[in-house]
């Protein structure tokens, strides 16, 4: 069995792509453009979703490694311009999991508990944002308080849809979100701005965080780097601060994953369900 597939999710040439072992590039959005050849595995062979690249980003390169990867222990996903910036992730693996359930990027503390629906509308639409919330609490009803706990009384928001996770976490993940966004791309409408057509990917990225707080999981973050885009390189958030900072850190993040939480009541806009209900769409999940 292999140790690790690090899987790269690329679209177009780089000279900055990965390629040597553990990595993985696999060319997305294959179907949308079979003619062009990086030379990769493809997302569009065996069980795939290739043809909605456009619009569920890295989320089809996923969904493919969930369907085809086999024989392997660890999973790690990055973009053609982001990668965990981790020295000799597959050799020291085993020690990083020793504590922790998952590896992520360094998150980002958000200011205001609701900062998770908050930039989820900014990124998407309130409708939108909305809708996901609505039929995440309807696939999985028995995790109706961490859901509304991630969006709504959470500061920590984790990024990029980039992770390290063992193979048999990684098919729990992809079993949790792709039902919900097969669901809400039945429900979303279509939009006039070509930022908002890629709403399925946005909402997949906020999905990792979502099944990290249901699960609650244990997590350790890492350092990430981005080699062909001038001042994206990111060093260990530690590295960056003082002690007295770090210290202020950690025992920000420590009370928020073991403080206690109130039951939270979800009000919709009366303007947001007025216009959803004028497409046929009804919140019915949100209490």
């Amino acid at each position: 069995m292999k140790k690790l597939a690090a899987l790269v999710f690329t679209h177009s040439p780089s000279k900055f792509t990965r390629d040597k072992a553990p990595y993985m590039p696999i060319q997305l959005g294959k179907a949308l453009h079979p003619d062009m050849d990086l030379g990769y595995l493809c997302d569009n062979t065996g069980d795939n979703i290739s043809e909605k690249n456009a619009s569920w980003n890295e989320l089809t390169g996923i969904y493919w490694a969930w369907k085809n990867l086999k024989d392997v222990e660890y999973v790690a996903t990055n973009h053609y311009r982001r990668y965990f910036d981790i020295e000799d992730l597959e050799k020291n693996i085993d020690k990083y999991f020793k504590d922790s359930d998952v590896l992520v990027v360094n998150t980002s503390y958000l200011a205001f508990r609701n900062g998770a629906m908050c930039n989820l509308s900014m990124a998407t639409s309130a409708e939108d944002a909305w809708i996901f919330l609505d039929t995440a609490l309807m696939i999985h009803p028995e995790y109706g308080n961490e859901i509304k706990r991630y969006f709504f009384d959470n500061h920590i928001f984790f990024r990029f849809n980039m992770f390290v996770m063992p193979k048999e976490l990684f098919d729990e993940y992809c079993a949790f979100i792709f039902p919900i966004l097969f669901a809400v791309e039945k429900r979303l409408k279509e939009h006039a701005y070509s930022r908002l057509k890629r709403a399925i990917g946005y909402m997949g990225e906020w999905s990792l965080g979502m099944f990290i707080i249901c699960r609650g999981l244990k997590f350790k973050e890492m350092p990430w780097t981005s080699p062909d885009v001038e001042n994206m390189s990111h060093t260990p958030v530690d590295k960056q601060l003082n002690l007295w900072k770090r210290v202020k850190r950690k025992q920000k993040y420590w009370f928020e994953l073991h403080r206690k939480h109130k039951p939270i009541s979800l009000d919709v806009f009366d303007d947001i369900k007025k216009g959803l209900a004028s497409d046929g769409i009804f919140l019915e999940h949100i209490k």
